[in-house]
């Protein structure tokens, strides 16, 4: 799956992993940070995933932050306030591309920082 969004950018997808994007400003006039925000509705496989961005760069380390759950009807209470924590971790992107598998059951916030070629 390929969907194309702000800035020209394409994410290549296994199936049943929608992605969208989002892109925020940076100071920083050659390089701009973009998050991807991936889905993995598979309640018991994890489903690889591989962001590259057309025309870009992604520098490594990438900031990735996951919510998973398993039971789709569970819902969080006082007495268990971290019971939904949100698991943050890193991952390198590679030649310019990162690529991660998402958790069974999981909403992922993929945060890149993105260089076009041969600009400093």
């Amino acid at each position: 799956m390929s969907r194309t969004g702000p800035g020209k950018g394409a994410i290549t997808a296994a199936r049943r992993a929608p992605a969208v994007l989002l892109t925020q400003p940076d100071n920083v006039a050659q390089r701009r940070r973009m998050i991807v925000a991936a889905v993995n509705v598979h309640l018991s496989k994890e489903i690889p995933l591989s962001v590259e961005v057309a025309g870009e760069r992604i520098e490594g380390p990438v900031e990735v932050r996951t919510l998973a759950f398993a039971d789709y009807s569970a819902i969080t209470s006082p007495a268990d306030p971290q019971r939904f924590a949100l698991q943050q971790w890193r991952v390198m992107a590679t030649g310019g591309i990162v690529s991660m598998l998402l958790r069974p059951s999981s909403v992922n916030w993929i945060e890149v920082e993105l260089r076009r070629p041969g600009r400093e």
